[in-house]
């Protein structure tokens, strides 16, 4: 451990009270001292650089200034000293850290208003981060001894946080759900967020919670996901990866097609019936509103002969699902769906949904929004 003391020939102020440098001034030619006056206590702060104004916030992850020094008698404007002595010893960490002491060639001071005087300051380093330090001071004046103490916590060191656990990831159309558990350690400080990343590809999401969606990916392709946090000090190790998923194919089988039944009058005179896997001859017409979407059900429409084929996928299987068409001056148009362990249904119907809006529900929630051009 470092340390060094500093004796400061200056002045400065203290809550408006002057504070003296004793350490070198010459006291020469003064008058000639009272009969008797005397120290009447020694105190210890924290101070920032070499003015020995007490700054409490000047303490460092390993390190600490202090300044001490002594009151006189009431701030007498003719204060006597015998034999002035001063010392300090500094423990912490089950040890002693430091100690010293000095004995100014002080006698008298004349015209001293100020009644708090500043001795010298003391620089410790190499300190353990959170630790707690007591410094003790005495003083001796006319061999009367005072004494005084001052506890100092180091700053807690902020490091990386550690890598987040037991990450899951859960596959829709085109998007990935990815959900973690934050790490057993944040690294001294809050986390800010974490990012999860897909491999390959590098396709990423950010959040502040313990989930989000990676989109963008690939049907049919196979990934992984890791997911990293950060504080202030930074970003973190990435957590272990997920076990593999594989996005779901452009084009579902028939026999992935679990049957979706009208719910309404109205459903029922939308002539809806399934498809037998024809592929679309127009392209995806999906739009999603990224306010509405969410991850527990997408829904996607596409033009085919003879009318239009709608897909919902979920990660909420087994849940029921109802699609409502609604459309200016038109009838509303109804289904009811199950997604059963597939957490997929498609079907056509010959219903013109051209201009109609669509919406996926469940449990009266609106999933996904679809505006059919």
């Amino acid at each position: 451990m470092m340390m060094s003391t500093r004796h400061f020939p200056s002045t400065g102020t203290v809550g408006g009270t002057l504070l003296v440098a004793l350490g070198a001034l010459g006291l020469i030619g003064l008058a000639a001292p009272p009969a008797s006056a005397e120290v009447s206590g020694v105190s210890a702060w924290v101070i920032s650089g070499s003015t020995g104004e007490p700054d409490p916030t000047a303490v460092s992850e390993n390190q600490i200034q202090f300044g001490y020094g002594f009151s006189d008698s009431g701030g007498a404007t003719d204060v006597r000293f015998d034999r002035l002595s001063f010392g300090y010893t500094v423990t912490g960490e089950g040890r002693t850290i430091a100690s010293g002491s000095s004995n100014p060639a002080i006698t008298y001071i004349s015209a001293g208003t100020a009644p708090n005087r500043y001795i010298e300051a003391v620089d410790l380093r190499d300190l353990q981060p959170g630790t707690t330090y007591t410094i003790n001071v005495w003083a001796v004046d006319h061999g009367q001894r005072f004494t005084n103490s001052l506890n100092v916590t180091t700053r807690t060191r902020v490091t990386a946080p550690g890598a987040p656990t037991s990450v899951t990831a859960v596959a829709a159309t085109t998007s990935v759900a990815v959900r973690w558990t934050p790490p057993s350690s944040d690294g001294g400080a809050s986390i800010t967020g974490y990012t999860a990343t897909a491999s390959p590809g590098g396709q990423s999401c950010s959040s502040a919670s313990t989930t989000c969606t990676v989109t963008s990916l690939s049907p049919g392709s196979t990934y992984t996901f890791s997911v990293h946090a950060a504080n202030s000090a930074g970003a973190g190790p990435d957590s272990d990866a997920s076990a593999s998923v594989t996005m779901p194919s452009a084009t579902p089988s028939p026999s992935a097609s679990p049957t979706a039944s009208a719910s309404s009058a109205s459903s029922a005179s939308s002539s809806s019936s399934y498809s037998s896997g024809a592929s679309a001859t127009a392209a995806d017409l999906g739009s999603i509103d990224p306010i509405e979407d969410t991850f527990d059900g997408e829904l996607a429409i596409a033009k085919v002969d003879g009318g239009y084929r709608l897909r919902v996928d979920t990660n909420s299987p087994e849940t029921a699902f109802t699609i409502v068409a609604r459309k200016a001056n038109a009838k509303v148009l109804k289904w009811a769906l199950d997604t059963k362990s597939t957490g997929a249904v498609v079907f056509t119907t010959k219903r013109n949904l051209a201009g109609y809006t669509l919406r996926l529900r469940m449990e009266g929630e609106t999933l996904d929004v679809v505006k059919v051009a």
